[in-house]
């Protein structure tokens, strides 16, 4: 079975991102939701260390889906500068 991907947006591109290729990462479906998850949760309550985000869920959360979510993050509030 060949392995299923996802074209992620590092910075998304509904807030300004641009579809380059140094903005887009390949990922499972599984992480994109994950990504997308703790995007949302750094909008709504601001920048969160890994710890913090983690105590949130019952489960471990993905560490890259972080690193991700947070270098999206990063990026879009650089771009409100």
């Amino acid at each position: 079975m060949p392995l299923e991907l996802n074209r992620h947006h590092v910075r998304p591109a509904a807030l300004g991102g641009p579809d380059t290729d140094d903005n887009i990462e390949f990922v499972d479906p599984t992480t994109h939701t994950n990504i997308h998850e703790i995007f949302r949760l750094f909008v709504s309550g601001g920048r969160r260390s890994y710890t913090q985000i983690n105590a949130l869920y019952e489960q471990p959360v993905n560490r890259y889906a972080y690193a991700v979510a947070l270098r999206g993050y990063d990026l879009w509030q650089a771009s409100l500068l």
